[in-house]
């Protein structure tokens, strides 16, 4: 029974490696990120990131390294989640940690493309209020409309 109980803990591990492994998050900057894209040149002001894949536990760990953002300040950082559809707690907090450096600092921080399992999450948690309708997009054209 101890080995079962051993070789369940492992595959409990294995699989949120593994989930956390198929979580991209990458800087959209250059034109080849773009490519087939009808976006316009990004403007120096915004830092874009996109985050694929389950936004949660070990995820969420890829998205605290953009400390460095920080480093270039930006005046909007623009996270780009229309291919997450799963948020859990640990995305809520850490999403919570990234308002309040960039409120610190003077950064606009906004969530572009929430599909409805995120947008519930947030609304459940009371986040949405904090992070501001203002700072929520349907997507990436609609925010550079605004800023450009």
């Amino acid at each position: 029974t101890v080995a079962v109980e051993v070789g369940m803990v492992l595959a409990a591990f294995l699989f949120m490696r593994k989930i956390a492994n198929l979580t991209q998050v990458r800087a959209l900057v250059g034109d080849d990120e773009r490519q087939g894209s009808s976006l316009p040149p990004l403007p120096k002001e915004l830092e874009v990131y996109t985050i694929r894949g389950s936004f949660s536990f070990g995820a969420a760990n890829k998205l605290l390294d953009l400390d460095r953002v920080t480093l270039k300040s930006p005046k909007v950082l623009a996270l780009e989640m229309s291919c997450v559809l799963y948020l859990d707690a640990t995305g809520i907090r850490v999403l919570e940690q990234m308002r309040a450096e960039c409120a610190k600092v003077g950064i606009r921080l906004v969530i572009v493309g929430l599909h409805s399992q995120p947008l519930a999450v947030l609304e459940n948690a009371n986040e949405l209020h904090a992070i501001g309708e203002q700072n929520i997009k349907q997507s990436l054209e609609q925010l550079l409309r605004e800023i450009i």
